[in-house]
């Protein structure tokens, strides 16, 4: 086979395929667009009497419309005026064509689209699971210090997080609980999936008023202070939706597929350019055909390989109960799946009896994370807690890392599980 210059091209081809079906396989490494996601998104100011709000805001309809909270921009109610700041230097007058106070949701027309912008790509509401990564996208006016430079007023901020819960407001109103951190300031900015396709509209955080006393004032002030870690809430795009065809305002709807994996990750544009190349040159010459078949199957047997020896290297991820109840049964923890465990035979998947003291109807979940290969346990506001081995008890709504190996108690230490890797 290596008796000529032509054979010699077509099995480095040929090695260039193999290592592309490799890139494929491991796409979910796949950078997501944070860039595109700070894009479509603006800065909301409110002013009324020498006297601003500040706020987030997301781009819409052909760079010409903005959507945000309406509690961002109330101050109109009042004779205030609403521009948004785009960038330095760049500041468009706008003002609401459309408002929800149910929603809390506002639509505002530019005075002039915005160039050099895009607007957002909504996600399907169906294609959002609990746990899903999620990014909010935003202004938080504690982050603009004085001690920074001002440009830093411009320049949009990100936060991770999961979708913690699909939840209802009092109102019916569809929300998505989530532990990303959003601040005064956030309201009204972007919630995006990992593929930078809009989900959620960023709109409350968990907070109560408190009495404050300061160094140096005579009488105590009420402050907003946060009232628990990790927990707040966005309003789904689907409600948006509904508000935008009713104004015939313009949006995409995309299904997340592993090709927008693929091409946010400019990483992967050369690799997937080559394979294509290859194939060309496969398909137009006779032995490039034969090598072409020959490829295919010896990189199925590589893959199969591949992926017995993780199994074998690995093990399967398994729930096992220590004692208790399910003593002695053990759960394997499937694809993306997690397992819920509590008293309600309706929602969960491992129930307890009815009898069983402090096992709540909903009282946590368990998975796995085949990427960075932990085990994943979240507390679902139970009312005895969910604990690890040391005693600390886990914050509902936050996801803890756990190591193969490692146990969780559920209420108390009648109720041990440990996390496993086995067959």
């Amino acid at each position: 086979l290596m008796n000529n210059y032509t054979n010699k091209i077509l099995l480095f081809f040929f090695l260039i395929f193999v290592y592309v079906v490799f890139i494929i396989e491991q796409i979910s490494y796949a950078t997501p667009p944070i860039e595109k996601m700070q894009d479509s998104t603006v800065r909301v100011i409110c002013a009324l009497d020498n006297k601003y709000g500040s706020g987030s805001g997301f781009i819409l309809g052909e760079a010409k419309y903005i959507a945000t909270n309406l509690h961002v921009v109330k101050c109109v109610d009042s004779g205030g005026e609403i521009s948004i700041i785009v960038s330095k230097g760049n500041v468009v007058s706008a003002r609401i064509i459309h408002r929800s106070d149910y929603k809390d949701l506002a639509i505002l027309e530019l005075e002039k689209a915005i160039q050099n912008k895009i607007s957002v790509e909504f996600a399907s509401g169906s294609s959002v699971k609990v746990g899903d990564t999620v990014y909010g996208v935003g202004f938080p006016g504690a982050a603009d210090e004085s001690f920074l430079s001002k440009d830093n007023i411009f320049l949009s901020k990100v936060s991770r997080g999961i979708v913690s819960a699909k939840v209802k407001s009092d109102e019916n109103l569809d929300l998505y609980q989530i532990d990303a951190a959003l601040n005064p300031g956030n309201s009204g900015g972007p919630l995006f999936n990992e593929y930078g396709q809009l989900i959620g509209i960023n709109t409350l955080k968990s907070m109560i008023a408190a009495v404050v006393v300061k160094p140096g004032e005579e009488s105590p002030s009420v402050e907003r202070m946060t009232s628990g870690e990790g927990i707040g809430w966005a309003i789904r795009s689907d409600e948006l939706i509904d508000e935008l065809d009713k104004y015939k305002i313009p949006y995409k709807i995309k299904t997340s597929t592993i090709g927008d994996k693929i091409w946010n990750d400019k990483l992967t544009y050369v690799p997937v350019f080559i394979s294509i190349m290859t194939l060309i040159l496969f398909i137009v010459t006779k032995k490039g055909r034969v090598l072409a078949q020959a490829s295919i199957k010896t990189s199925q047997r590589f893959m199969k390989n591949a992926n017995i020896d993780r199994v074998n290297r690995v093990g399967v991820p398994l729930l096992r109960a220590i004692n208790g109840e399910f003593a002695g049964q053990t759960i394997k923890l499937t694809g993306s799946s997690s397992i819920l465990i509590g008293r309600d035979p309706k929602i969960a998947n491992m129930v307890f009896s009815k009898n069983v003291d402090g096992i709540s109807k909903k009282h946590c979940m368990v998975g796995y994370d085949s990427v960075k290969e932990q085990f994943i346990v979240e507390d679902c506001n139970s009312t005895n807690g969910t604990f690890l081995m040391s005693g600390e008890r886990m914050t509902s709504g936050r996801r803890y890392m756990i190591t193969p190996g490692g146990k969780f108690y559920l209420s108390d230490k009648n109720n041990i599980f440990e996390l496993i890797m086995g067959n």
